[in-house]
């Protein structure tokens, strides 16, 4: 949700994403890169920071 999107972006950023890009539509969609083993972690406080409402997609 949009009421995330700072929050979301200083989360990344904390746990060592690099922000590639950020779509605003019905829903914002942030596109980062990690590197691998900050992922399960980074993973969890996403999920506790929106109650389970963001969803983490990982790309190939």
């Amino acid at each position: 949700p949009y009421s995330l999107f700072e929050q979301t972006r200083r989360l990344i950023e904390h746990h060592g994403g690099m922000i590639e890009s950020e779509e605003f539509g019905a829903d914002v969609t942030i596109i980062s890169v990690f590197p691998l083993n900050v992922l399960d972690v980074f993973e969890q406080a996403l999920t506790e920071l929106s109650s389970g409402q963001v969803q983490l997609v990982i790309l190939d």
